[in-house]
């Protein structure tokens, strides 16, 4: 048998005319020039160094063959003879196009079809412009059945005696025809199974690894072909393709003819994925799709037979750490495997469940379950090792007693594994509780009643038991109030407590104590949590379980008020800034937490707030707790009507995010204090001083000054000066002029501020050390301002230059007799 495959060559790249296609192995040479092109790429011309490649063909193809006979003389008759054709599974469509001299209305060709079938006559009729070089096209269908048994197709075309052979000189006068057609392909199935049952077995059990028979046949409906073809097999759970496992495959070299059908049997071996009960063998012919067909969606079958065999889960490996000294409540690690022991898969969900036991057969306390998702049949899960998990022992175990861990595969009987198989799928480990003491929590309760919230005192209960050996030891205990049941955001409930006398193996006892809760509650659930043995003043077998829990409801509400709220200057020009005192106070019972104090300018007393004038705070607030007093600014309306009386208005909770229980509660919230409007001259000061060295510093350096001109009150146009002075000490009488007065031209808004640096040299009279610089506004007094003694400021200067004493001169008279 041989496979066919076609290459493609061309000798150079780019857009290429492919003058034929030639058979690798006995595929019919077709000599005709078929319009077939291929655009091969430059970066392919490293991969295909003569041009080639291959092509698979797979489901039937389209066919196309073109033959041209030139027309030389008066009355000649062209034949055109198609050979080595494929089958068609269509008509066929024949094009035929004419050139030459076809312009009069008896200027035509008569066309025949000769094969299998009578001769089909035609008629071309030609058409307008004479000698059109595109020549003048029509095309007609004939049946499939015109190609002969032998792959023939015999067209003869006639021009008529009008037609002139010699009339075009722009042309060669010719008559081409193309026919195309779909190929009939061969169509494979698995039309019948073989035999009662067709999966036959050789042994009583059927399960994995059990040697199975299938016999089937395979048909052939499509046309003759001598490829070889592959049939694939598959143990399928259902009758489909999506639960199967390959289990082999079978090359097939047999020569069909159409409409054969040939027999086949194929022994197989069962895959571990088998499943007790109804099972299918699939076969798939043509599976990887070498022979061309008309129809791939009818080749599988299925044969059913019965498996038999059952699944064996086993617990394989149970190991346990720690083993000893093993403290009641405490955390164990639990390693384990499984294995299914038997000849078919553990199909669908089953589960592990970890016991704790008191004799190592009664299950005592279910710890931990695991869920499986199906087993094959002899696998181990994990496939090596074990796989590792933890459990949380019970808190009553007794001291110095002997427990253990029991494995127990599929504990609820999900997976059928027959009787004998069901007895062995417990494994057990033991180990040693501790004999030390082990101090735990067994009830704690705050019994709330009323009114619920900070500063509220409630009665609380609690016990303790012991369940390891005595101790004697004064031991200490902690209440905290919690959020959550846990150990962040918690805050000590009263001070430490003792508890005497000690405690008996296995000894309980029950305490009272009265809870105050603190001013850090919130409304909603709380937790009350109680630890014990804070100190560590007894070694337990088990340290972690010394905390203990009780949720219940804080249902106090908030009472917001703003407790103070002062006008630090009275006297205010429109616009102007004003610093504003506040305090919040929380007189309820639960803390509050981002809630916003919006502190604003109003025309009236406790009136509505500025939207434009005002700022905001954000703040949280205990329970029975005053925030600190804070000062904040405020501007004031620039449109405020000199001669009247203004307010700033604070508000506490101002968009009621929290609701505090009573009318009475909610319009409490508000605190407003009042100042006068003032017809204000401007008032200029000097803020933010700093000067700007390099290197040292010292008589005659250049250094930068830096400041921030601010005026108040008012706007104003008039010119000013600033002057900057150099001064020994922070008064104002040690100064030392650095220069002129600079200049200030440009003019001032309400509330406007400046900020200009200015280059200065240091004088002669410099002194090392800490020294300032002094800047004056407005010394010259040009504009007149309602404060005038704010209008200078400084900054300090480092002087890092060292004097330098020397004697540059000295002279001696001789005096007489010297």
């Amino acid at each position: 048998m041989t496979n066919k495959w076609l290459v493609i060559c061309a000798i150079e790249f780019g857009e290429l005319q492919i003058p034929y296609l030639h058979s690798l192995k006995g595929l019919h040479k077709m000599e005709h020039t078929h319009s077939l092109r291929l655009r091969m790429w430059s970066r392919f011309a490293l991969a295909f160094f003569l041009g080639c490649f291959l092509y698979a063909p797979t489901h039937a193809d389209a066919y196309t063959q073109t033959l041209t006979q030139n027309h030389t003389s008066v009355g000649q008759t062209l034949n055109f003879n198609f050979t080595n054709l494929p089958p068609s599974s269509t008509n066929i469509s024949v094009r035929v196009t004419v050139f030459g001299d076809y312009e009069a209305i008896d200027e035509t060709a008569s066309l025949s079809v000769t094969g299998s079938i009578l001769p089909v006559l035609l008629q071309h009729t030609g058409g307008t412009p004479n000698c059109s070089a595109n020549g003048h096209t029509q095309t007609f269908t004939i049946p499939a059945s015109s190609i002969s048994a032998a792959g023939a197709l015999s067209i003869r075309a006639t021009p008529s005696r009008a037609v002139s052979p010699t009339e075009c000189t722009n042309l060669t006068e010719r008559i081409t025809i193309n026919i195309t057609y779909t190929e009939r392909a061969t169509d494979l199935t698995i039309p019948s199974l073989l035999g009662t049952p067709a999966v036959t077995t050789s042994s009583a059990t059927t399960a994995a690894g059990s040697s199975v028979r299938f016999n089937y046949s395979i048909r052939n409906t499509g046309v003759a072909f001598t490829d070889d073809f592959v049939v694939n097999y598959y143990y399928c759970r259902q009758r489909n393709t999506t639960t199967c496992t390959a289990i082999g495959n079978q090359t097939i070299t047999t020569n069909f003819t159409a409409n054969q059908t040939v027999q086949f049997s194929r022994t197989l071996t069962l895959p571990n994925t088998v499943v007790r009960g109804t099972g299918y063998i699939r076969a798939f012919v043509n599976a990887t799709g070498t022979v061309k067909e008309s129809n791939t969606t009818n080749n599988n079958n299925w044969g059913a037979f019965t498996v038999n065999g059952r699944p064996d889960l086993r617990v394989t490996a149970l190991t346990i750490s720690p083993t000893t000294d093993v403290g009641p409540g405490t955390t164990m690690t639990v390693n384990y495997a499984i294995r299914n022991a038997g000849n078919t898969r553990a199909q669908g969900t089953f589960y592990l469940r970890l016991y704790y036991s008191t004799n190592g057969t009664t299950l005592t306390n279910g710890l931990r379950t695991v869920t499986f998702n199906s087993l094959d049949a002899q696998t181990s899960s994990p496939a090596s090792g074990t796989t590792t998990t933890t459990v949380t022992l019970p808190s009553s175990m007794t001291a110095g007693s002997t427990r253990y861990i029991i494995a127990f595969v599929d504990y609820n009987n999900r997976i059928s594994e027959g009787t004998a198989n069901e007895g062995n799928n417990r494994r057990s480990a033991s180990f040693t509780v501790s004999t030390k003491p082990d101090i735990q929590i067994t009830a704690l309760n705050l019994a709330t009643s009323g009114t619920v919230g900070a500063g509220l005192s409630e009665p609380a209960t609690f016990t303790l038991i012991n369940r390891g050996q005595a101790f004697s030891n004064t031991i200490t205990a902690q209440f905290y109030y919690c959020r959550q049941n846990n150990n962040t955001n918690c805050v000590a409930v009263g001070g430490a407590f003792s508890i005497t006398g000690g405690f008996n193996a296995n000894q309980s006892r029950n305490f009272n104590r009265t809870i105050t809760l603190p001013n850090s509650v919130v409304r909603g659930t709380g937790y009350l949590r109680l630890d014990v043995d804070v100190s560590n003043v007894v070694a337990e077998s088990n340290e972690n379980n010394n905390t203990r829990y009780d949720a219940f409801t804080v249902n106090a509400r908030p009472n917001l008020t703003v407790s103070v709220l002062n006008v630090i200057e009275t006297q205010q020009a429109p616009g102007a800034n004003v610093r504003v005192t506040y305090q919040i106070a929380n007189t309820g019972r639960v803390r509050v937490e981002n809630i916003i104090l919006r502190i604003g300018y109003s025309t009236t007393n406790n009136g509505t707030l500025s939207g434009t004038y005002k700022q905001d705070i954000t703040f949280s607030l205990d329970a029975l707790s005053n925030s600190n007093t804070a000062t904040v600014t405020v501007q004031v309306s620039p449109s405020a009507t000199p001669g009247s009386t203004r307010y700033m208005v604070g508000h506490v909770d101002y968009n009621n995010r929290v609701y505090e229980g009573s009318t009475t509660n909610e319009n409490d919230n508000k605190r407003s204090d009042s100042f006068q409007i003032i017809q204000s001259d401007p008032n200029l000061d000097i803020t933010n001083v700093t000067v700007l060295t390099t290197g040292t510093v010292g008589a005659g350096s250049s250094i930068g000054v830096r400041y921030t001109i601010r005026n108040r009150l008012a706007s104003f146009t008039t010119n000013f000066s600033v002057r900057i002075y150099y001064c020994s000490t922070r008064t104002t009488t040690s100064c030392f002029a650095l220069g002129s007065a600079f200049s200030v031209t440009e003019n001032f808004s309400v509330n406007e501020t400046r900020t200009e640096t200015r280059t200065v040299t240091l004088p002669n009279s410099v002194v090392y050390g800490a020294r300032y610089i002094r800047v004056f506004v407005d010394s010259a007094t040009n504009i007149k301002e309602t404060v005038e003694t704010d209008y200078n400021n400084f900054g300090t200067l480092n002087i890092t230059a060292r004097p330098d004493l020397r004697v540059n001169f000295i002279s001696a008279t001789p005096t007489s007799g010297e």
